[in-house]
Formats: C-alpha cells, sequence, structure tokens
C-alpha cells in the first residue's frame, strides 16, 4: 500500500505466495482508494505471473522466509526486470532479537548480496532501515 501511494503516475503488481495475506492487502488498498495497484496470488513459485521485461522495480522482504525458492524466483524476477531496472530487498538484521525468525534462519548481508547478484543483479547500495531491518538494492 505504502508504495502504491508513492507511485502515481503508474502501477503496482504486488504478489504474494499466502493468500490470506491478499486478503488483507486487498482490504487496506480499498480502504486507501488505490486503483493502481493489484494484489495477485502466485501460486506457481518461483515462477512469477509476469512477462518478461516488463517490470520498472521490484521489492521483496524477507524472501528468504517466505518463499519456498527464493533464490529461483528472484532469478525469475530478473526475467521480469527490464535493463536498467532496480530490486529492493528487505531482511533481518543479523542481531535484532526482540522478534522474529530464529537467527541460524536468517539471512547475513554478505550472504544476501552473493545471493541476489548469483540471480544476475548488481549491488547498488545498503541502507540500515532500523534495528529490526536493512535493505540492499540492486540494478539490472
Amino acid at each position: 500500500v505504502p508504495l502504491g501511494k508513492l507511485v502515481y503516475r503508474g502501477n503496482v503488481v504486488s504478489l504474494d505466495p499466502m493468500k490470506k495475506n491478499l486478503t488483507a492487502t486487498r482490504r487496506e488498498l480499498k480502504k486507501a482508494r488505490l486503483t493502481n495497484v493489484k494484489a495477485t496470488h502466485m501460486p506457481d513459485e518461483p515462477i512469477l505471473p509476469l512477462k518478461d521485461e516488463t517490470l520498472d522495480g521490484a521489492m521483496s522482504a524477507f524472501p528468504f522466509q517466505f518463499f519456498k525458492k527464493p533464490e529461483q524466483t528472484l532469478k525469475d524476477a530478473n526475467r521480469c526486470m527490464r535493463k536498467g531496472g532496480w530490486l529492493a530487498v528487505i531482511e533481518w538484521q543479523p542481531e535484532f532479537s526482540d522478534y522474529g525468525p530464529v537467527r541460524k534462519n536468517r539471512v547475513q548481508p554478505t550472504d544476501l548480496r552473493e545471493k541476489i547478484e548469483k540471480a544476475g543483479f548488481k549491488f547498488y547500495i545498503r541502507h540500515n532501515l532500523s534495528d529490526m531491518a536493512y535493505m540492499m538494492i540492486f540494478s539490472k
């Protein structure tokens, strides 16, 4: 929903492998009166239901916790991304312990960078969002 508010001259596709999340997303979209966001279920993960080179950018929060095959899903995101497009990935800070997945299931920043570069993206920048999460941005 926040990304849909920022992209006022374009469209946002929200993909989620969990149907229960889509209900909440659609409710929030209706409440915010956002018509430029389409919330879609992606049952065939790791294949994204998008055509080649149709995305200008993509964002994924905690893909290594939510996707069954995150590396393959990220490779497919590369297929869908236009040249010069961007990918933002949010992950848990390794040392944050108040809540979230156990530490052994968290992706260290160096490992995240390596995995996403292996999917065909180029590292651009890392930003600490909070004590809880960090974000890395990549380009195609």
